[in-house]
């Protein structure tokens, strides 16, 4: 009784500040129990556990680096933008003067021309000229016996008189005939004298005159039949046969070099790249070996074709002419599904 006397007068007497302090006191003791040995075992000795501390350095090397890219930013702000401004002012004119230099190629082949596209299309629509008659022709100048080629010469005034016996009619447009054939020999340095009938002696490849022949075929000709005609130029044969089943690649890419020495290939066709891309990409002129390699090179990038044959069927042949790497008579821009 004197004990909870004692206790009860301590409690009145201290009040609540001496009760929280004694409370405070036996949970203090209890905690360094528990955190000063282990429970499961009490002989061992619990290590006790160091606080990490954090270093006050942390927020301030972050606020430090923000700062730091705001004060390169603030120093050397002018001097990124001057140097991107001129990197693409860089771009720019080397993307321009690219541009001017494959447009100059172009207008020298557009120049050098002799003929122009809508005068071949008033030839169509003029001529009468058919596929029978034009193969009559192309045997007449290329027999198989073997004894000549395409590439062998023929006077240009025993060429007109052969045309006109197997025709039996005398050629529209004559004198477009005669401007392509005077371009060519000049080109080539052929001796001619001036005048239409001193072109009569110039002497030309067979080929040549064979391809210039085929602008003459009538309206009523497709594509395809005008290119199964040519294809006549370049192939061969097989067992005998009238009907040419291959031609070789190499009478291929010289029947191509008379199609465009006749002005039939669009200069777009005829231009690449030559030397580095930069800092300003130059152009040259296409040779048509170049211009079949890159059909196939496109090719096998789409389907993985193999490499060029040595020989070529005549479906393929109009495959290569129609393709947008030759384009002949602008083909490949017209739809032809």
């Amino acid at each position: 009784t004197m004990k909870m006397m004692c206790s009860t007068s301590v409690r009145k007497r201290c009040g609540l500040k001496a009760c929280a302090e004694t409370l405070n006191f036996v949970n203090s003791k209890r905690f360094s129990s528990i955190i000063g040995s282990n429970p499961m075992f009490p002989e061992r000795q619990t290590i006790p556990l160091e606080p990490v501390a954090k270093s006050a350095n942390d927020g301030k090397s972050n606020k430090e680096n923000k700062k730091g890219a705001s004060d390169f930013l603030a120093d050397h702000g002018g001097k990124v933008a001057i140097v991107a401004f001129s990197i693409a002012i860089g771009l720019f004119y080397s993307y321009y003067q690219s541009g001017e230099d494959r447009s100059n190629q172009e207008k020298q082949i557009l120049k050098e021309a002799s003929i122009e596209p809508y005068e071949i299309q008033e030839l169509r629509s003029c001529s009468e000229l058919d596929v029978p008659r034009y193969n009559a022709v192309v045997s007449w100048l290329l027999p198989r016996d073997g004894e000549v080629s395409s590439s062998t010469p023929v006077s240009y005034g025993d060429f007109i008189e052969g045309v006109r016996a197997q025709l039996a009619a005398p050629l529209h447009g004559g004198h477009l005939f005669d401007r392509v054939v005077a371009r060519y020999a000049a080109s080539r340095g052929l001796s001619v004298g001036e005048g239409p009938s001193s072109l009569r002696g110039a002497e030309l490849p067979r080929g040549l005159l064979l391809a210039l022949l085929g602008l003459w075929l009538g309206s009523g000709c497709t594509p395809e039949d005008r290119l199964g005609a040519l294809f006549r130029i370049a192939a061969t044969s097989s067992n005998d046969s009238e009907v040419p089943q291959e031609a070789p690649l190499e009478a291929m890419v010289e029947l191509l070099q008379h199609l465009v020495d006749s002005d039939q290939v669009p200069p777009e066709s005829q231009v690449a790249e030559a030397g580095p891309r930069y800092p300003v990409k130059t152009h040259r002129r296409k040779t048509p070996k170049e211009m079949i390699d890159s059909y196939y090179a496109a090719l096998a990038k789409k389907d993985a074709k193999p490499l060029q044959p040595e020989a070529i069927g005549e479906e393929e042949f109009v495959s290569i002419m129609v393709s947008r790497q030759v384009c002949i008579w602008a083909e490949c821009y017209r739809d032809r599904r």
